[in-house]
Formats: C-alpha cells, structure tokens, sequence
C-alpha cells in the first residue's frame, strides 16, 4: 500500500507540474533563475527540483499511511493510534505555530529597530513596541 501511495505522488508531481511548460513560458516571458540558463538547462533545473520534492513528499505520505499499520505492529491498541489525517493536522497546525511566532519575533525585532532610531537618547527601551 505505501509504495502505490510513493509511487502515485511521484506521479502526480510531474503530472501536476509541467517543468518543459514552465521553462518555456520563463523562456517567453524573459524570467530566468538566476545562474541558470533559459531553455534545457531550466528544464532540467525544474525537472530536478520536482523530483527531489516529490520523492520526500512521497516518503512522507508514505510514513504517514504506514504508522497506522506500524503502531498495530507495536503492540499499541487500536483506540490509541493516530490515524493519517491527524497526523497532518498536527504537522500542519505545529508549521503554522511556528510561522505565526517567527512574524512575531520579527515584528518585535523591527519595532525596536524603529524605536531606537526614533529616540536615540533611551537605549536598552524595554517599551512593549507597536503591537506588543
């Protein structure tokens, strides 16, 4: 089951993102990735970049499909398991924590940036800044 799942998001990468479009359109457009040059050799920039994506992303879906089977394999109750779903919610809900508290901590750092050129007599202000 979790190689059909490896194997599917593979798959779905490539068929999802088209790297020989893209490159075409960035060749059209006159974008380019900076030393990279346009054509094959952005093609195959992408085409590598997608590949190496998709193969974690995979591995991951994988684990994931798999824990169910693994903590039966454990010895752990079926009422204690995390199904596949939860454990996305989870990784998914700890990635945005963990956004949330670094646009926090650059707010902050910012706000004092401000306030030490706006008032250059205080130094050390421990002024809760603009936000907080």
């Amino acid at each position: 089951m979790c190689f059909f799942i490896f194997i599917f998001s593979i798959g779905m990468g490539f068929v999802t993102f088209n790297p020989v479009s893209i490159a075409e359109n960035f060749k059209k457009s006159g974008t380019f990735i900076p030393g990279i040059r346009p054509g094959q050799e952005t093609e195959d920039y992408l085409s590598s970049t997608v590949l190496r994506l998709t193969i974690f992303s995979g591995f991951y879906l994988s684990f994931v499909t798999g824990i169910k089977y693994l903590e039966q394999i454990a010895g752990l109750s079926s009422t204690i398991t995390f199904g596949g779903t939860t454990v996305l919610i989870l990784v998914s809900v700890s990635i945005e924590t963990l956004n949330q508290l670094s646009a926090r901590d650059k707010t902050r750092q910012i706000t004092e940036k401000r306030i030490k050129t706006l008032n250059p007599k205080k130094k050390n202000s421990k002024n809760g800044g603009l936000l907080w």
